[in-house]
C-alpha cells in the first residue's frame, strides 16, 4: 500500500510538473 502511495504520489508530481510548464507556455505566448 505505501508502494501504491509513492507511485500516486509521483504522478500527481508530474502531473503538477506539466500543468506548471504549460501555464508558463501559455503565459509566455501572451
Amino acid at each position: 500500500e505505501a508502494k501504491a502511495a509513492a507511485t500516486f504520489k509521483a504522478q500527481i508530481e508530474k502531473l503538477q510538473q506539466e500543468r506548471d510548464e504549460f501555464q508558463r507556455m501559455v503565459i509566455g505566448n501572451q
